[in-house]
């Protein structure tokens, strides 16, 4: 199952991963706004509390990046690449995806691995050979 997996799609397994370990029970296993921060690099805009280099993790329910800063066309080309990184890793059944509201009524995405996700995601983490096999 873990065959033709993209960079970006082992990226997002693996940070889903990581994230279960620590996670307690009521959080998702990924904020999409932790792959554009800890995958593609985008600083987290100036006027936002979130902190990962102190092991916090985004509320979700807000933009934590500056098109302005970004670029208006990186940030929408990485948008729609892990928009449908995420669409093909759920087509595989390795994640559950969906949105999340908070109480201000603005929405997130977030993402779960499913059981499937888990196993491949530890082979991944475990693995530092480019494919992975069934095994």
């Amino acid at each position: 199952m873990a065959r033709g997996l993209s960079e970006l799609q082992k990226a997002i397994l693996r940070l889903a991963y990581r994230n279960r370990q620590v996670r307690d029970e009521r959080s998702v296993d990924l904020f999409y706004p932790e792959v554009l921060h800890e995958h593609f690099g985008w600083p987290i805009a100036r006027t936002h509390s979130w902190r990962p280099e102190k092991g916090e993790r985004p509320c979700g329910y807000d933009r934590y990046f500056s098109m302005r800063e970004i670029g208006e066309a990186k940030y929408r080309k990485t948008q729609v690449s892990l928009s449908r990184a995420v669409s093909r890793l759920e087509r595989r059944g390795l994640v559950e995806s969906g949105w999340g509201f908070g109480w201000t009524g603005r929405g997130h995405a977030i993402l779960d691995l499913t059981d499937e996700g888990v196993r491949v995601a530890e082979r991944l983490s475990v693995n530092t050979v480019d494919t992975v096999t069934e095994g």
